[in-house]
């Protein structure tokens, strides 16, 4: 695998542990999260709410080059 994409994978990764982290720490009714497109999401049970990669970057203290390649990775069919 070339380094482009070790780096794209090492980020996809730092990025889903930060969201874990998040969520688990801030968010007390936490349901779920998800990604789609450039926006990143929480429901809770009483709200949902959405983050563009720059917001989500700021959030969850990563860097946005991490979230344009946290994106990428998430829309890689599953």
């Amino acid at each position: 695998m070339s380094n482009k994409y070790e780096s794209m994978v090492g980020d996809y990764c730092v990025v889903v542990n930060a969201i874990e982290s998040y969520v688990a720490s801030k968010i007390t009714d936490f349901e779920y999260w998800d990604a789609e497109g450039s926006k990143f999401f929480v429901d809770t049970e009483s709200a949902t709410y959405m983050y563009d990669y720059v917001e989500a970057a700021i959030i969850l203290g990563v860097s946005e080059v991490q979230m344009q390649h946290f994106f990428c990775g998430a829309l890689l069919p599953r």
